[in-house]
């Protein structure tokens, strides 16, 4: 848990390359100073300070001061306590050599010290005395620098000659990216943190270590940020922050004269903003300085330049403390500003909506259903609501209605949207109306944890409003994704056999979109997955033909979430977790709980079956907390998955936690993917009978429904718990009826597990390790090596050995019983161990001889059993095996 006391031991995270940097920069001959710049709130103290500790490890003797506004204007203010007793600078030349003399004289920290380092931060307010001096002492090499600087701050003549020249170092430190600060939260927070809160807290920070820091500690200690004992999420309902953190960004907005406070909190009101929206609220003067300060961005746009503040927590500071007449009258103004303008500029219809909004708690309901559907396009469901919540109940018609109900899907409300509905079905009064109702009902069916498995009834309530051909095609569609949601896949495929993808003569694009894509997932549930990946990238062209006209564009993250699992189903884990990588960060970026969740699902099965447990773990609870957050019909999948992981990681509590709480609800993947978590619980308490029986039952369910990559996949398991015997013949057949390299990997693995051939195992090794699939690979290497050791091939069957511990030391600790047979690791005499080191340095026989006093027959009687015991024959191999094995 994160407090107080730990958040002032904020991590330094994130500045690997910076320090090793100054490790190379400080092992140079004749270095003077290492000077890190940067921005405020980067973090240029605390690397500073990692820096001096570095030094100081190294045996130099340490100091630290700090340059102030306050002391800028009085000689050697800073460094004061740092010079010797009794040495008179009133003098600086006879200074200088009295300090230089004291520091030449008297050897710092004893007979093991290299010499002094001084830390000064904030270099650039150092007074110019103190900037003489230092820069004296450190020419004369009696004195390293650290130092920090802050970009964009005036600095004298003399600090500038202190900071800069050929023995000087310096570092740019910028702000964290995305990637920094989740690697920065991981370890303050000591877990994994959501996708998600990671996106708004570095969206809110900009990157700016300080405010990340305050920005954590105010969500965790309000509750916003929680840990639910896998993740930690971050509620997308209360704000966030400290009291600390709002006193930071005033004093930065301190920076503003008062005359230009209006302007401030106009664009944290209203931002962006053209440059005349700005300067009506601050006169050129006011602007410049705002500009000079770093409050604001300007950004040059046709057809007018744009403004914004330059932080975006300065707007969340600023709107706090705006008193509610206050922001009344700049809303208002800009609203006629906008107005008497008579064009359209950066949304201007609908943000004049949601100003009007803002200001009074009212607008024109047709304006507000002209900005819901701007708002849509943008994928803004967050404020698709906000502007159709608002709307008198009289003003509501059947298409406002329909959009609220998606929006409110889209955000992971299915019962809020379910209250919409019923009011939304009255309504109904043409076909197009009758088929967003039922695409309504259809995503309904895909997103509630009780779902209705009949889709009949809904298809009767809409068919008399059906009229034309069109219609009655798009109807039949929509019951055939119905029917896939429901687990009828072979109906489900037969109603929707003519789909190709286009949306050309559709009543409803969006409900033929969805329809395509659920036919995509029938398809790979069958082992169809090629068809299903060309049929994605028809989906994928009409998107972009289309996309803004008829259909949000959130609607293409659902075809890459389809492709995505097309693409893990076949084995192509590689290109699957790209695809997912990019539309996950789409949905983050718009606040989609459930494509999001379907996204999360879709990394940890590809970790899943890569063999990185604590991966997949750590996804599958990230689909966990979202299915539970909002709803989503994918809490079982998930909790059956986590259970999977954190049985295959050796976490029986865990596993024995995450099934309880899996629930029965049907959901997409089927029974396959549900029977991992209760076998691999099984494994993890010695049951292995109990697993294979778990996975029979669920081979039989998938085989009648027809579910052929996911029966290969719990058939697979089956060989692998030690009755490959078993399923052999079946999953040669499978291999035949299912498209991509995944099910035929599987089938060959069996067969060579079947047959203990060690040679048809080493293949297999080598073509699942090809596909990514470590664990496997590993486990197959594994099996080999134990075959060859009964076959009597010791030093075969010790590479085979060696060769599944380089694959399995990827795989996160996972534990399974082929692996425990037969990865027992191979021991080395302690005078075995010494030859062996000695020789992969590439010493000669009879030196190691000498060096240990033994003979040269001796020592290369050793190397031979070495050779056998490790399995390899040359000195080389010898060596590269050993630097494996230390991780080098």
């Amino acid at each position: 848990m994160v407090g107080p006391e730990r958040a002032s031991r904020w991590p330094l995270v994130g500045r690997d390359a910076e320090l090793a940097a100054f490790d190379q920069a400080w092992s140079s001959a004749g270095l003077r100073a290492v000077v890190i710049w940067g921005p405020a709130g980067v973090g240029k103290t605390r690397l500073a300070g990692s820096c001096l500790d570095r030094a100081e490890a190294a045996g130099f003797t340490v100091g630290r001061a700090t340059a102030t506004a306050a002391a800028a204007h009085v000689p050697l203010a800073a460094i004061a306590h740092l010079i010797p007793s009794g040495v008179d600078m009133s003098d600086p030349v006879a200074g200088f050599a009295q300090v230089a003399s004291s520091l030449a004289d008297v050897r710092p920290g004893g007979a093991g010290s290299r010499g002094r380092v001084l830390l000064v931060d904030d270099l650039h307010l150092l007074d110019v005395a103190s900037a003489v001096l230092l820069r004296q002492l450190t020419v004369a090499g009696l004195v390293r620098l650290i130092g920090t600087v802050r970009t964009g701050e005036p600095i004298s003549d003399a600090v500038t000659e202190l900071s800069a020249g050929d023995m000087v170092h310096r570092i740019d430190l910028s702000v964290f990216d995305t990637t920094q600060t989740a690697a920065v939260l991981e370890a303050a927070l000591g877990g994994p943190v959501a996708g998600r809160a990671v996106h708004r807290l570095a969206t809110a920070s900009d990157g700016n270590a300080l405010y990340l820091r305050e920005l954590v500690l105010g969500a965790v200690q309000n509750g916003s940020l929680a840990f639910d004992g896998e993740i930690w999420q971050l509620s997308e309902e209360r704000s966030v922050g400290t009291q600390a953190l709002a006193h930071l960004v005033e004093a930065r907005l301190a920076a503003a004269p008062e005359t230009a406070r209006p302007a401030l909190e106009l664009l944290a009101l209203c931002e962006p903003l053209s440059l005349e929206d700005v300067q009506a609220e601050a006169g050129p003067g006011e602007f410049a300085q705002l500009e000079a300060a770093n409050l604001i961005s300007v950004t040059a746009e046709h057809p007018r330049s744009t403004v914004r503040l330059a932080h975006p927590l300065y707007g969340d500071v600023l709107r706090a403390v705006i008193p509610t007449l206050r922001r009344r009258d700049l809303l208002e103004a800009q609203i006629r500003r906008a107005q008497d303008r008579g064009e359209r500029w950066q949304g201007d219809p609908r943000r004049i909506v949601e100003w009007q909004l803002a200001a009074t708690g009212s607008a024109d309901p047709a304006q507000l259903v002209q900005a819901a559907l701007l708002a849509r396009y943008a994928r803004d469901y967050v404020q698709v609501r906000a502007l159709l919540e608002a709307m008198p109940e009289e003003g509501h018609t059947a298409r406002s209605r329909l959009m609220l109900i998606e929006a409110l899907l889209e955000l992971g409300r299915p019962r809020d949207a379910d209250q919409v509905l019923a009011a939304a079905e009255a309504d109904v009064r043409s076909e197009r109306q009758a088929l967003a109702v039922l695409l309504i009902r259809a995503n309904g069916m895909a997103l509630s944890g009780d779902p209705v498995l009949d889709p009949t009834g809904y298809i009767a309530a809409v068919s008399p409003h059906i009229t034309s051909d069109a219609g009655r095609t798009a109807l039949r569609h929509c019951e055939g994704a119905m029917y896939v949601l429901a687990g009828d896949v072979p109906r489900a495929l037969q109603l929707t056999d003519d789909m190709d993808g286009s949306l050309d003569g559709s009543p409803n694009p969006l409900l033929t979109m969805f329809a395509a894509v659920t036919r995509g997932h029938a398809l790979t549930q069958v082992g169809r997955g090629e068809q299903a990946l060309v049929l994605g990238a028809r989906l994928r062209a009409e998107f972009l033909r289309i996309s803004g006209e008829s259909i949000p564009k959130t609607v293409g993250a659902t075809v890459e979430n389809m492709v995505a699992v097309a693409l893990c189903t076949e084995g192509r884990l590689a290109e699957a977790r790209e695809v997912a990588k990019t539309a996950y960060a789409e949905v983050n970026r718009a606040a989609i709980p459930v494509v999001r969740c379907f996204l999360a699902w879709v990394f940890g099965s590809v970790a899943w079956l890569a063999g990185h447990p604590a991966e997949a773990r750590r996804w599958y609870a990230e689909t966990a907390a979202l299915s539970k957050a909002y709803d989503i019909r994918m809490i079982r999948p998930a909790m059956r998955g986590l259970a999977a992981a954190a049985a295959l990681l050796g976490d029986v509590d865990a596993a024995e936690r995450a099934l309880g709480e899996a629930g029965d609800h049907r959901h997409l993947f089927g029974a396959g993917w549900d029977a991992l978590g209760v076998a691999w619980l099984c494994v993890a308490r010695g049951d292995l009978p109990g697993a294979r029986t778990a996975l029979a039952e669920a081979a039989d369910r998938t085989r009648a429904a027809g579910l052929l990559p996911f029966e290969a996949l719990v058939l697979t398991d089956i060989a692998r718990l030690g009755a490959p015997g078993d399923v052999a013949a079946r999953l040669a057949e499978l291999a035949e009826s299912c498209d991509g390299p995944l099910v035929a990997a599987q089938a060959r693995l069996a067969a060579a597990l079947h047959a203990a051939n060690p040679d048809l195992l080493l293949a297999s090794a080598d073509e699942l390790h090809a596909l990514g699939m470590d664990l496997m690979a590993a486990e197959a290497a594994a099996a080999a090596a134990a075959a060859l050791r009964r076959g009597g091939e010791g030093r075969r069957a010790t590479a085979s050995a060696q060769q599944s511990a380089v694959l399995a030391r990827g795989c996160e600790g996972a534990r399974t019983p082929l692996l425990a047979a037969a990865n027992a690791p191979v021991q080395l005499t302690p005078r075995q161990q010494d030859i062996a080191h000695l020789a992969a340095k590439g010493i000669a026989s009879k030196e190691i001889a000498a060096s240990l006093r033994l003979s040269t027959r001796t020592v290369d009687n050793h190397l031979q059993t070495i050779y056998t015991k490790l399995g390899v024959s040359t000195r080389r191999e010898l060596a590269a095996l050993l630097k494996e094995q230390s991780g080098d």
